[in-house]
């Protein structure tokens, strides 16, 4: 039923396709310089066979410019009454900026043990030939490893973590979309450039609606200086479009090395960030706090230059409402594996 309901959703939304943002230049094979388009929440690509979300249309292989969509999702899906943990204040500064930080939310000691196992399931998993595990470029230290949230049962369902996520997505049947621990190694862990997670769960998993949050538990502090996560507060408001087609098995290469597609141009986060005024904010925080923030929210992280490690704990969580339809927006072809994206989910 639920399928069904938001395929007449996009349906009549990508019937009226009038792509006032989308110029016959912008669809040119020319170098275009303009200035990035705020578009209307209908503009979408009318050229098959490429294949993408009806309302928040991405990776045309002829686009030469991201295309910027205003969102018409909800950010913050429940209602007053439902909710358990965030105050009033809490969900107004959520909404306005894409993220919530909760201080002090696992001891010292809890932070020790959580902190022993990581490094213990990624020792364990060091030699391991999975493709859940990613390796730096250069070092071959272990940069993140996928498919954790069955290693951490207790952290999952924690209720000082779990209790915000369903305030945030409005059900009280979430379930983890992706999980994973991230090192950032002293000296040589490699930071991730701007993205929006959701663009790739739409076009990649599947994911209907703009219907999740990352629950980021910190193992050690975080700062400025060892990698801390970077946002733009407000950019969760807007659909960054972007340019370059997927490769077939996109995720071998796309979770090491810079992103090539999926990513935000330069032009776009200049503009976000200077012509809108929105800024970039590091998410600094103590080990023990926990981060959430918006599943469209642009974030990205620098090199870690310093001795100082950087080690966090990942889950995203959606709900039965919003479960991946059979096939990606983006095609059958482009279906990430299940470590990626969480289909065989449990409540």
């Amino acid at each position: 039923m639920l399928l069904r309901q938001l395929a007449k959703r996009f349906t009549a939304s990508a019937s009226k396709v009038t792509p006032t943002g989308v110029q016959s230049s912008t669809l040119s094979t020319t170098p275009n310089t303009a200035p990035v388009t705020f578009s209307s929440p209908t503009d979408v690509s009318s050229r098959p066979p490429h294949r993408t979300h009806p309302l928040y249309p991405t990776r045309d292989p002829v686009w030469t410019r991201d295309v910027i969509v205003p969102r018409v999702d909800p950010i913050v899906w429940s209602t007053a009454d439902q909710r358990t943990r965030l105050s009033p204040k809490e969900v107004a500064a959520y909404e306005e900026r894409g993220y919530h930080i909760a201080h002090g939310v696992f001891s010292p000691k809890e932070v020790d043990e959580l902190l022993a196992e990581a490094r213990s399931i990624a020792n364990a998993q060091r030699s391991s030939n999975h493709p859940r595990v990613v390796t730096e470029p250069s070092s071959g230290e272990v940069r993140s490893l996928f498919a954790v949230h069955d290693d951490f049962p207790s952290l999952v369902h924690d209720e000082r973590v779990a209790a915000v996520a369903r305030d945030i997505v409005g059900s009280t049947h979430e379930y983890v979309h992706q999980s994973r621990i991230n090192f950032q190694s002293p000296i040589v862990g490699s930071g991730f450039f701007w993205h929006s997670d959701w663009e790739t769960w739409a076009q990649e998993d599947g994911m209907p609606e703009m219907r999740a949050v990352s629950a980021v538990v910190a193992l050690t502090d975080n700062t400025t200086l060892n990698g801390a996560l970077l946002v733009i507060p407000g950019s969760h408001k807007h659909f960054v479009g972007t340019v370059g087609e997927t490769p077939l098995c996109a995720w071998e290469t796309s979770l090491k090395h810079r992103l090539t597609f999926g990513a935000p141009s330069a032009q776009t986060i200049t503009s976000f960030v200077l012509e809108k005024g929105m800024g970039v904010t590091p998410l600094e925080c103590k080990a023990g706090s926990v981060i959430f923030f918006d599943c469209n929210l642009l974030h990205g992280s620098a090199n870690n230059l310093t001795p100082y490690a950087r080690s966090n704990v990942y889950f995203a969580y959606s709900c039965a409402e919003n479960a991946l339809a059979a096939d990606p927006f983006g095609g059958a072809a482009l279906r990430r594996p299940e470590y990626l994206a969480t289909r065989k989910y449990k409540e």
